[in-house]
């Protein structure tokens, strides 16, 4: 279901070229542990990693602290972490590090 959702939108080659990295943010921060919908299923992380995974790309899932909840307790709690890693993607918490400011050459951002 989601490869056909993303081919309604006009396929992931529309947004993304091989050899860029792309980040997934599946809000594990902001839902409520234990309560389906409240974040992002893992199937559905699963099947975005793959897909982008097999366009060549670098996949990196994770998210930042909030004032409930840290990244790491969420993101292995809600199995998101373990799966992005089973799909061959890296695990980041985005509260960790450094923050360095880049410039993204002809971004593109979604019209809602």
């Amino acid at each position: 279901m989601v490869r056909e959702a993303v081919e309604l939108l006009g396929g992931l080659n529309l947004y993304v070229k091989e050899g860029q990295r792309v980040f997934i943010k599946p809000n594990v921060c902001g839902g409520v542990p234990g309560k389906p919908g409240s974040f992002t299923n893992t199937a559905v992380v699963a099947s975005m990693v793959k897909l982008l995974s097999s366009m060549n790309v670098g996949v990196s899932v994770g998210d930042a602290d909030s004032c409930m909840y840290t990244a790491d307790v969420m993101l292995p709690e809600t199995k998101i972490g373990e799966v992005a890693m089973k799909h061959g993607a890296e695990v980041v918490n985005l509260s960790r590090g450094d923050m360095v400011k880049i410039d993204i050459p002809d971004g593109y951002a979604l019209k809602v």
